[in-house]
């Protein structure tokens, strides 16, 4: 399980012959915990648990593997899975199937005294989804026919509510050279109220998230962050209200276009007053 790619591919080789006594000893690994470990710890038993999870996905004993994909307060092995699964030799019909198996109009639940954002973000099968369209991603351009999951992607772009998923599919779709469609779904779509959706195109082309407050989050820094400053103490902080945030930075393109239509700003009164930016 501390095999780098290459001596995973030869090992993995032999596993297959002793599938029925390796499939224990994987699941095994996949459930094991370190919660006083420190983190270089943690990290490395993610990143065995991870090629666990691979080998397991190969072998076609991948039921407890599935759900290590659902987001949740430490990312470690859902990152490593997400990315390792297709240079670690996982075929993407199996991604593909396992997506398609997952009901796309669950919705999240509001418990009691939980944040409304928590929910979006932890809903299990909604994050599993955003992993596994990521998963896709990572196998880049190949000759296979992609024509019915490139158009079930592009829907999910342009349809489904959650911004995560909206993020996820774009840039799968981005990887696999689907830019000219994107840009003509983001035109279809500029400037329409986000109605049920959690994200939307506004009047100049950019995607924003959107947040249902009140959000309650950690702010500041912690003691062991390099080159931190005296004054910047971990305290928390609310955001009552609900807001958006842009998904992508400003481009330059989209800094100039706000220059020419705020011209008299940038370039002082009409009066000859100075410039307010410089």
């Amino acid at each position: 399980m501390d095999s780098e790619k290459d001596h995973f591919t030869v090992l993995f080789e032999k596993l297959k012959a002793h599938q029925e006594a390796v499939v224990p000893l994987l699941e095994a690994e996949m459930v094991k915990s370190l919660p006083e470990a420190t983190e270089v710890e943690k990290d490395g038993l993610a990143k065995r648990q991870a090629r666990a999870g691979v080998a397991l996905v190969r072998l076609g004993q991948a039921k407890g593997v599935w759900p290590k994909l659902q987001h949740s307060p430490d990312p470690r092995l859902r990152s490593f899975i997400v990315n390792w699964l297709a240079p670690l030799g996982v075929d993407s019909r199996t991604i593909a199937y396992e997506l398609a198996q997952i009901n796309q109009n669950a919705k999240p639940m509001i418990t009691q005294g939980q944040q409304a954002m928590d929910a979006i973000l932890f809903h299990p099968m909604t994050s599993m989804r955003r992993a596994l369209i990521l998963v896709l991603g990572q196998f880049g351009k190949e000759t296979e026919d992609r024509k019915p999951l490139i158009d079930n992607l592009l829907a999910l772009y342009q349809n489904d509510p959650d911004a995560g998923i909206h993020g996820a599919a774009e840039w799968t779709l981005r990887k696999w050279g689907q830019q000219e469609s994107l840009k003509e779904k983001d035109a279809a779509m500029r400037g329409k109220e986000p109605g049920e959706h959690r994200w939307y195109v506004n009047g100049q082309g950019q995607t924003f998230a959107v947040i249902d407050g009140p959000i309650e989050f950690i702010m500041g820094s912690p003691p062991t962050e390099p080159e931190r400053f005296d004054d910047e103490l971990l305290h928390k902080r609310v955001i009552p209200r609900r807001f958006a945030i842009a998904t992508k930075e400003v481009t330059v393109e989209q800094y100039k276009r706000f220059q020419q239509l705020n011209f008299r700003r940038f370039r002082g009164r009409e009066t000859g007053g100075e410039p307010l930016y410089t």
